[in-house]
């Protein structure tokens, strides 16, 4: 019996060191995740310390923005209120009251009449100025499209001279606001020993001129020329030219004061319109879109390539679009590849805005096999 009580306290002595040294583990536990929460809250003490001084600061620049428009707002509202009041005093002819002591004369544009609000609008005081000014009548104004520019051109043409020095033919091309400088620029070149060429294909207004869509004056001497020089601004049409002759094309720029070559802007955009031939080949359904602008509406070419097609076994839809924009383009996911028959350009500037191919005409004769990629090459890429 005493063996057996031994044996039952040893047990429970056990049992009791068991349960003391879980507590005291337990314990232990507790004051380490109590270190944890400690160490937490100061982290979080220390971010909010450091974002409540910045959203304070946003919300005082959103105040203060709040008020400044509050403020020009009012005062826009208080300036128009007077020219309201001066639009009433002209109509019901009250200029000669204002006018006092001065008597009001409608042919005097070198006085001012000025008089104050009687109310504050907005609690501002409100000034109005009328004067005469002179509108002419019976007179045609200059067409913004005819205006002609009056830079000089001559040194920046003798720095693209060493540019052209490979070449001995060389077309000239320029926009209009250019063209009265072109037999200058010419006597330059031939001063070089250069013979030059100016394209007159009868399209356009002037000899060598060309514009956006339009580059048929160049187009005409390609086969005569080795080389364009293009005189003017910016990329846009000296871009053209080298895309509609797959000619190479320097660019005599008077704005920027330096001549350089277009080659590598060319080359990049052949091989994209290459690539985006080479997807077109793998398209199922087309849809030919038709421009609803004035001069892009070419709806006999359109029905023309819709028909060619659907010959090859595509599937074929028409599009009638006022602007062609990749937005507009992505509402149609059943299409694999677009014709566009308006203008040209937005197929060759644009290629990466669009998703899918956006082919010209020409283009689209070269993936059902009219053409080869060579011959396109040749013509250039434009059509006309």
């Amino acid at each position: 019996m005493n063996g057996n009580r031994d044996k039952q306290m040893k047990s429970l002595a056990i049992k009791c060191k068991c349960i003391t040294n879980t507590l005291f583990l337990f314990r232990r536990a507790r004051k380490k995740e109590q270190g944890q929460v400690f160490v937490m809250v100061l982290i979080f003490l220390l971010m909010a310390g450091l974002m409540i001084p910045i959203t304070l600061c946003f919300v005082g620049t959103g105040i203060k923005t709040g008020e400044v428009f509050e403020t020009k707002t009012q005062t826009l509202y208080a300036a128009d209120s007077g020219i309201e009041d001066a639009i009433w005093q002209i109509k019901y002819d009250r200029l000669q009251v204002l006018s006092d002591p001065t008597d009001y004369d409608e042919y005097d544009f070198s006085t001012s009449w000025s008089y104050s609000l009687p109310q504050t609008i907005n609690d501002l005081t409100t000034n109005v100025t009328i004067q005469n000014v002179w509108i002419p009548k019976n007179v045609t104004p200059l067409s913004p499209a005819e205006a002609r520019a009056t830079i000089e051109l001559d040194d920046t043409v003798e720095k693209a001279l060493p540019l052209l020095e490979e070449w001995n033919r060389i077309g000239l091309a320029t926009t209009v606001q250019h063209v009265q400088t072109l037999d200058n620029v010419k006597e330059i070149l031939l001063h070089a020993e250069k013979t030059v060429i100016i394209g007159d294909a009868g399209r356009v207004n002037y000899p060598g001129q060309v514009i956006g869509c339009d580059y048929s004056n160049a187009k005409s001497i390609a086969k005569d020329v080795e080389a364009f020089l293009f005189v003017g601004g910016g990329r846009f049409h000296a871009l053209g030219v080298a895309l509609s002759t797959s000619k190479p094309t320097i660019i005599a720029d008077p704005y920027e004061k330096r001549a350089y070559s277009l080659d590598e802007g060319a080359r990049k955009i052949f091989k994209q319109r290459w690539a985006n031939i080479e997807e077109a080949k793998k398209a199922k359904t087309f849809a030919v879109l038709i421009g609803l602008k004035s001069g892009q509406n070419r709806l006999e070419e359109a029905l023309t390539i819709r028909e060619k097609l659907g010959k090859s076994g595509k599937s074929v839809h028409l599009f009638a679009v006022r602007n062609i924009m990749p937005e507009m383009l992505m509402n149609f996911p059943t299409v694999d590849a677009y014709v566009n028959t308006a203008c040209p350009r937005i197929s060759l500037d644009n290629s990466s805005k669009f998703q899918k191919p956006v082919l010209t005409i020409n283009e689209t004769l070269v993936v059902i096999g009219e053409l080869s990629w060579e011959e396109l090459c040749g013509k250039g890429l434009f059509e006309s």
